[in-house]
């Protein structure tokens, strides 16, 4: 986790952050309120959205307890639809120091005070109250002492960023593809995977012998439709953030462009964060279930899904749980009640991160709002998994509660984690399926600064390549059993090519070059720099069949160069897709992971090292799985090369051949192997445990073994 550079807090909030509306009441009626300044955060710009736009505000709200059909709700908190298909609407509000609350109604400009149960707020709305197609709602609340203000719904999926308006939302009017409406033909087949569960077992799809059966069986027909998540083997992760992915920004004109992702070879797409946030990347949640309105309508996140479903791609999200915004936090004194600037009910006890105050996890109510969060994504947005946002800053037991229920909710979802240091007791203990793996892009590179440009082909450190760094790299590491629970991302993720400081220099980079960049720029010159691009190919190619599961950042497929950020200077330039060194780039990409459905042994195979030459920086590992195609992968991380097929591999002792099936410097790729078709090597038969080949410099080649 690095500083997320949260806004510095401000004397107030912008107006509707948690003021009353403009319309609402006089001035004096106002109770302006802010975040906690976390221990220590680094400055970033503020950001200007816009979002829904809020009806018309009427002067005055009506009393019309008349609309109320039942009360108090037996529904769940937030805006609830009645499934009756009446349009009723529930309304509920956890608001336990309040003396009344009540809910205004944008659309007809009438106020419904809401029914005390406990220290919940609700009642049923009649049909036609509250629309359930996008009606303007929010609570006005009155403190014992006669303080009157509005808040927004902490359920809400949708809002006004400016204000406090929330939207209805109703996630069972879409129409998903694979779930056609009543006695129409269904519009696509169940998207379709590799047919190996009975090889895989439940190791390789994070799942055991029972949940298998039941995701077989179709237990969430009726809540899913016939689309599955793939087994977590099949996964490889396109990092991505919506406001930069395209010029627009959005959810919408990023559906457009998912075919990309697709023909690139990724499996799923993950999505920086995406509920309403106020700093400029989105780990500054000011609700957990809103939307970022910027971004789209929920409707357009359910077309986003379905879309990347219908082209075999899975979608996962980054969330953050652990801490509120600093800058406009909605839940922050949210009934008005907050001594010594506790925070309030949301925040009452919660330990300050540094990057905002966290929750009060230690609520009941807190965290049900959290697992509902979790539950949002999965269940009405039917995402393929989540990924945890500095889950150090999580209680352990509030994880191992969300873990559990949200297996035993969504079998075969994935639920990964950013844990520094990568901990295996993250999978073994807390219930995640995988972690993040930060060591190897900084080991990789560090080395490579220090030695990949060293004379003889080998370093300028006398003791050479560091190749326990690199073993680890490959191989699992310790106390993990399984590649799926390592992500792996050697040409680095948003943390390491995004930059809040215009491309300034880190103290604490320092070992890597002390800047934030795309691999072609931590490797060399940029994109026209050849040496550059060479190193980016064979470190995806690396990434590709190291146990473990592949990730990279957008733009990184095309060779972007430069440092990323979330605006349109520093997002993706989709020029850079046509020319020659996009397109050799992209080649790259599709046939490396091509490579993980032709050999099941790169998924889910065991990874041992076979070779070292740390004076020239070769190291190569095998994969193996019983009853699959043996591959031995040979890294030159050097610029040494050896042409005359003299340079000997230990492959092990073992009858039969070794055929070269990729080489990341054929000239399909941009590389310099000049050979008929791409390759370099001819069928190499294993000669007293080794083989001989020809190796490029700064390549990376596989062979499979062939009987």
């Amino acid at each position: 986790m690095v500083i997320r550079g949260n806004a510095p807090v401000a004397s107030t909030y912008a107006r509707g952050c948690n003021t009353v509306p403009r319309a609402f009441g006089s001035p004096a009626l106002a109770v302006p309120r802010r975040g906690p300044a976390p221990p220590s955060a680094a400055a970033a710009p503020a950001i200007d959205e816009s979002s829904y736009v809020a009806p018309p505000l009427p002067q005055t709200f009506a009393h019309a307890p008349h609309l109320i059909e039942a009360a108090p709700s037996p529904h769940g908190r937030g805006a609830v639809v009645l499934p009756d298909g009446s349009g009723a609407v529930s309304v509920k509000v956890w608001a336990p120091h309040a003396a009344a609350v009540s809910v205004l109604l944008g659309d007809s400009g009438v106020e419904v005070p809401l029914h005390r149960e406990w220290d919940d707020w609700s009642a049923v709305l009649a049909p036609g109250s509250l629309s359930p197609e996008g009606g303007a709602y929010c609570f006005r609340l009155t403190t014992h002492d006669g303080h009157s203000f509005t808040r927004r719904d902490p359920y809400a999926r949708a809002t006004e960023y400016t204000s406090d308006w929330c939207f209805v939302d109703n996630p069972a009017a879409f129409q998903w593809s694979d779930r056609p409406a009543p006695g129409a033909p269904a519009a696509l087949p169940p998207v379709r995977h590799l047919t190996d569960l009975d090889v895989l077992g439940s190791a390789g799809s994070g799942l055991d012998e029972e949940e298998l059966e039941l995701a077989a069986a179709g237990a969430q027909e009726a809540e899913q439709g016939s689309w599955r998540p793939r087994p977590f083997d099949e996964y490889i992760i396109y990092e991505c953030c919506i406001g930069s992915f395209t010029p627009q920004g959005t959810l919408a004109a990023a559906a457009e462009r998912l075919e990309h992702v697709a023909a690139a070879g990724f499996t799923a797409v993950q999505l920086m964060p995406l509920a309403e946030y106020s700093d400029v990347w989105g780990y500054n949640p000011r609700l957990l279930m809103s939307l970022h309105g910027k971004y789209g309508t929920p409707e357009d996140m359910r077309r986003f899904v379905d879309r990347a479903h219908k082209l075999g791609l899975g979608v996962i999200i980054d969330v953050v749980l652990h801490h509120g915004a600093v800058d406009g936090n909605s839940l922050w004194e949210y009934d008005g009640w907050g001594p010594d600037y506790n925070g309030g009910i949301y925040h009452e006890g919660g330990h300050d991160t540094m990057w905002g105050r966290g929750f009060a996890f230690w609520k009941r109510e807190v965290y049900d709002m959290v697992q509902a969060a979790c539950v949002m994504w999965l269940g009405d947005y039917r995402c393929d998994g989540l990924r945890f946002d500095s889950a150090n800053d999580l209680p352990r037991d509030t994880i191992q509660a969300l873990t559990y229920h949200l297996h035993e909710r969504f079998p075969g979802r994935i639920l990964t984690a950013e844990v520094t240091p990568e901990n295996p007791q993250s999978v073994h203990e807390l219930g995640f399926d995988s972690v993040w793996v930060h060591s190897g892009y900084f080991d990789i590179i560090q080395q490579h600064r220090a030695l990949g440009r060293g004379h003889h082909g080998g370093g300028d450190w006398a003791e050479g390549w560091n190749l326990p760094r690199l073993r680890t790299t490959m191989v699992l590491h310790y106390g993990f059993t399984h590649p799926t629970q390592c992500i792996k991302y050697l040409l680095g993720s948003h943390d390491q090519v995004g930059c809040h400081n215009g491309g300034a220099w880190y103290q604490d980079l320092q070992m890597i070059g002390g800047r934030k960049r795309y691999a072609v720029d931590q490797y060399g010159g940029g994109r026209g720099d050849w040496h550059a691009r060479s190193c980016s190919r064979l470190w995806w190619a690396a990434n590709v069949a190291a146990a473990g599961l592949p990730m990279c950042f957008m733009g990184t497929e095309f060779a972007q160069s430069g440092w990323w950020d979330n605006n349109q200077e520093r997002g993706l330039n989709w020029e850079n897709t046509q020319d020659e060194v996009g397109q050799d780039m992209l080649s790259l990409f599709s046939t490396a992971n091509a490579l993980r459905t032709r050999f099941p042994a790169l998924r889910r195979g065991w990874a041992n090292i076979l070779h070292e030459d740390r004076a020239n920086g070769v190291v190569a590992f095998e994969r193996v799985i019983e009853g699959e195609t043996r591959i031995v992968c040979v890294i030159n991380a050097g610029r040494k090369l050896w042409t005359a097929g003299d340079y000997g591999v230990w492959v092990g002792h073992a009858e039969g051949r070794m055929e070269e099936v990729f080489n990341s410097q054929s000239p399909l790729f941009g590389g310099n192997v000049e050979a008929p078709s791409g390759f370099s090597n001819e069928p190499r038969p294993i000669y007293d445990g080794k083989i001989w080949i020809s190796l490029p410099e700064q390549s990376t080649l596989m062979f499979q073994h062939m009987l």
